[in-house]
């Protein structure tokens, strides 16, 4: 997630980093909901259950790739500190806002994968990844990719040792829960499949 976020020395820096994350003897940490103790054991930070900045989101994913949900999107990148895209220059070496037209323009192709981007960087450890990729279909391709990259340095080292393709076959087992048996039979209007695996 580190690396995630665009924080440039100079420029345009995506400020949503500083917000959720902190580092303390080298090792990073979430700070997202992390307050000053104002009354004795009470830390006087509520979790966020549902933000306007989701709701935006949603609305983007609904209405499906136009320039409505880029603009949707654009706003939410705004707020955290993204400039307007000159045109020219390397689009990632500061924070900009997805420009209408040009190479860096958001297409029908690029759509679910920025906006499954944004909504990673923007609900940050606010439980919303894993129903996000679920939803969209890409669970598992997200999942494989995660533990190729991290298989070298976490994985490999597990004993008794396991096998990349072992921890990727593992990821189509049940994704979903199971749908409770007591909504399955008493619904009379419908059929409805159990979800895989159970």
């Amino acid at each position: 997630m580190v690396a995630k976020y665009i924080v440039p020395t100079t420029g345009f820096a995506d400020k949503r980093k500083d917000a959720t994350i902190a580092r303390y003897n080298s090792l990073n940490y979430v700070k997202k909901f992390l307050s000053a103790v104002m009354v004795k054991n009470d830390a006087e930070n509520d979790f966020p259950v549902l933000r306007f900045a989701d709701v935006l989101l949603m609305k983007a994913e609904a209405l499906g790739f136009d320039q409505a949900s880029v603009d949707l999107i654009n706003r939410i990148r705004a707020r955290a500190g993204a400039g307007v895209y000159p045109g020219t220059g390397t689009f990632s070496a500061q924070f900009y806002q997805y420009p209408s037209s040009g190479a860096e323009a958001i297409t029908a192709t690029t759509f679910l994968p920025k906006l499954l981007d944004e909504r990673r960087l923007e609900l940050a450890y606010e439980n919303h990844r894993l129903f996000d990729l679920i939803r969209t279909g890409q669970f598992v391709t997200a999942m494989n990719a995660y533990y190729a990259s991290e298989y070298d340095a976490h994985y490999k080292r597990f004993k008794p040792a396991l096998l990349l393709t072992e921890l990727q076959a593992n990821i189509n087992i049940r994704p979903l829960l199971p749908i409770p048996q007591r909504e399955l039979d008493t619904n009379n209007e419908i059929a409805i499949e159990q979800n895989k695996g159970y």
